[in-house]
């Protein structure tokens, strides 16, 4: 059975796990290098489906 969170669940989980406030300019660059990836395959409309492997698809980077 699939349980539906909240953004403030999810908040709070990521907050124990990974919370160092001071690396935020570290975690803002990754952020825009992961959405670069992501862009670069939506733009390619490389799918998984079509690949044959996970390597450089949409599927992989979401």
């Amino acid at each position: 059975m699939d349980k539906n969170i909240t953004i403030k669940e999810l908040q709070n989980y990521i907050k124990k796990k990974d919370y160092k406030p001071e690396l935020k300019n570290a975690y803002f660059q990754k952020l825009i290098e992961e959405v670069g990836e992501l862009a670069e395959v939506l733009r390619k409309d490389r799918r998984l489906d079509q690949q044959g492997t996970i390597k450089g698809t949409i599927e992989e980077e979401l």
